[in-house]
């Protein structure tokens, strides 16, 4: 696999396609493509909100994170309850879904360090066990790559490379076990 764009249908020959949690959503767009692969349920969870001095998105102005939520909250309404919007800290929010009930957990949320470890720590184990977490922003740039090998590397965990269109939005993926 190249892109995120590309697991559609691994994940439907996994039958991995029930319960998902897209963890920094923004606008939608990733939240929109995961609904058309045919997921039952997809969490939504982002703060949509300015943080002073944050990397990344988050840094933008409240305006912007405003539109992007109602943006996304028109592009979801077509799924009606099978989207859940968790609104708040991604950490917080993971005690709102249930352990080993997801298949597939896509992070991109905080890009720090600490940020992106937190996130790997409190969403794998809402996965069962052959579940996919896959990253955003896999890269030098940020934090994101130095947690996730940390974290995969003491659980056994074989980390997958998507090298995406450019090397500024790599991502990477590994399996639950």
């Amino acid at each position: 696999m190249n892109s995120i764009h590309d697991f559609g249908p691994f994940l439907k020959e996994r039958n991995l396609l029930y319960a998902a949690a897209e963890v920094g959503v923004a606008e939608g767009r990733s939240s929109l493509e995961f609904m058309n692969w045919g997921f039952e349920k997809l969490y939504l969870i982002d703060m949509w909100q300015h943080i002073k001095g944050q990397k990344g998105d988050s840094s933008s102005p409240q305006m912007w994170h405003n539109l992007n939520l109602t943006g996304c909250r028109e592009k979801m309404k077509p799924f009606g309850d099978k989207v859940v919007f968790l609104q708040g800290d991604s950490v917080a929010m993971s005690s709102k879904v249930e352990s080993n009930s997801l298949a597939f957990v896509y992070i991109d949320a905080n890009h720090s360090y600490d940020g992106a470890l937190r996130d790997l720590i409190a969403w794998t184990p809402k996965l069962k066990k052959g579940g996919i977490v896959a990253l955003h922003d896999y890269n030098d740039t940020y934090g994101v790559k130095e947690a996730a090998n940390e974290f995969t590397k003491d659980r056994g965990y074989d980390i997958h490379k998507l090298p995406e269109l450019s090397e500024e939005n790599a991502g990477a993926w590994f399996t639950v076990i």
